[in-house]
């Protein structure tokens, strides 16, 4: 299991030279938290997508009730869990 902890991409000023950008889907509810800054971890499986997934990179949520609406966020800490 992955957890991710994040940040709003407008507050991250750090240089992005090495920075991957990845794409994910939430659900309406997690989504508008994680816009409004009440959320800012994401635990996800640690499947092989998010063995991808480093300090600094980008993630780019879609909202799956609203396929135009999409927030960026920095991660800006990873934690490992054996289990759930």
């Amino acid at each position: 299991m992955l957890h991710s902890k994040l940040i709003s991409r407008e507050i991250f000023l750090e240089e992005e030279s090495n920075k991957m950008i990845h794409e994910m889907k939430l659900f309406e509810e997690p989504f508008k938290k994680i816009k409004l800054g009440i959320k800012d971890i994401e635990v996800r499986l640690f499947d092989q997508k998010r063995r991808e997934i480093k300090l600094g990179d980008e993630i780019i949520f879609h909202n799956l009730s609203d396929k135009n609406e999409s927030i960026s966020v920095i991660v800006v800490g990873l934690s490992l869990f054996s289990n759930f």
